[in-house]
């Protein structure tokens, strides 16, 4: 089984990208930062990036993901210089997640997948993504998260709400709630969902298992924090810090928002998206399992 979710990761971002994007005058991060782009922290994370992780990022991804390349298959996410590399991958959620190490796809694809034949990070490398990662975490929370070191830092809360959450699905619920066949089957002005995603294409899983060479959804969004991301978020911009639906990144691309100006639209609400009602639903009965803290006292199958 977890050669078959480093297959699907493998093709993830070579296919079509049908989450995350680039702001256009909109914020798209599930995460903002209160205090606005110009405090102090904001500005740190940024030289982070620009001055450690943007050349990192460029020649490993630069190749298919340059916004001078960009196509409807590669999502362009590498800026074209350094000038431009910021704004540029902070608008794809799917790259940047919540800011860990285990929800960003900028940190964990090659590490997960020998994607399209790129290299696995060095150690410096990742320690480098890892640090950028730490202080985006901090800008959003408003400043320094951690005035005392006993509490837990948003990047901290992230992953361990990721991982609760991912510890109390339950593949009951998720039948229950038909949510593999109805996400599989929610059309677009195209088709189907699984006629392009039955196998995370776009890092968006959506499949009745139908096909045996297939991964099922419920085991790759229990066991791929990557996938998970693309229905479900962790919001650390306020405290308490909680699971939400990913409501923002389906909209836009339901509306053809840039890149995904080549997807076709579909409905996010109502009785034409029995898809995205299940998943919404599911994700209900499984933060109903977490205690007070958001964790999972009874871990599920």
């Amino acid at each position: 089984m977890f050669s078959k979710i480093l297959m699907v990761a493998a093709v993830t971002l070579g296919a079509a990208a049908c989450v995350g994007d680039v702001p256009d005058g909109v914020d798209t991060n599930p995460n903002p930062n209160p205090k606005g782009d110009g405090s102090t922290e904001a500005q740190l994370a940024k030289k982070s990036y620009d001055d450690n992780v943007y050349s990192i990022v460029s020649s490993n991804c630069g190749g298919c993901h340059n916004a001078a390349l960009a196509t409807p298959t590669n999502p362009a996410f590498v800026g074209e210089s350094k000038e431009t590399g910021y704004n540029q991958i902070v608008g794809f959620s799917q790259l940047i997640g919540t800011w860990t190490n285990e929800s960003a796809g900028v940190y964990s694809i090659p590490q997960i997948a020998a994607h399209a034949g790129v290299t696995p990070y060095t150690q410096e490398q990742k320690d480098a993504i890892a640090a950028w990662l730490s202080l985006e975490a901090t800008a959003r929370a408003g400043g320094n998260p951690n005035p005392n070191p006993n509490e837990e830092t948003p990047g901290a809360a992230s992953a361990r709400l990721t991982k609760a959450f991912q510890e109390c699905m339950a593949l009951a619920d998720f039948t229950a709630e038909q949510a593999p066949t109805r996400m599989a089957n929610q059309q677009s002005g195209e088709g189907s969902c699984d006629k392009c995603h039955q196998s995370g294409q776009g890092a968006m899983i959506a499949n009745a298992a139908t096909n045996p060479d297939l991964l099922p959804m419920f085991p790759l969004l229990k066991s791929n924090a990557y996938f998970l991301s693309t229905f479900y978020t962790v919001n650390v911009g306020t405290k308490p810090y909680a699971i939400t639906f990913n409501d923002a990144v389906f909209i836009r691309v339901a509306t053809r928002k840039f890149p995904h100006q080549d997807h076709p639209n579909f409905s996010t609400t109502g009785n034409n998206a029995a898809g995205l009602n299940a998943m919404r639903a599911f994700m209900t009965k499984t933060l109903a399992r977490l205690d007070a803290n958001g964790n999972c006292p009874t871990p599920q199958q």
